[in-house]
């Protein structure tokens, strides 16, 4: 059973539907590293909770791009997460885009 996940890629982005994948493939991923500072191709512009991360309790997204930030922070589930490491300067531009969109 996988519990953690590294992702690294630094020649082709992580596409919304590698994700959808990862969350199906994966239910009991309970951390989940990533880097890619790559922008998303096939963006996919939803409100909706599209992933669900039921276990997932660390996240760490380091020297990514906002698209993934933004997919896995907004459009995601993520009911047991407890530890969040990432930089802050894509933290405060998630947080803008919030305000900005109420």
């Amino acid at each position: 059973m996988v519990t953690k996940l590294l992702l690294f890629d630094d020649i082709q982005p992580f596409e919304s539907v590698f994700f959808e994948c990862v969350s199906r493939a994966l239910p009991n991923l309970k951390t989940l590293d990533m880097m890619n500072e790559l922008e998303q191709q096939e963006k996919i512009e939803t409100t909706t909770n599209n992933l669900e991360f039921t276990h997932l309790t660390t996240l760490i997204l380091v020297d990514i791009h906002l698209d993934y930030a933004e997919q896995l922070l907004c459009r995601s589930h993520l009911p047991s997460l407890i530890e969040l490491a990432i930089d802050s300067t894509i933290l405060l531009k998630i947080i803008a885009q919030d305000q900005q969109q109420a």
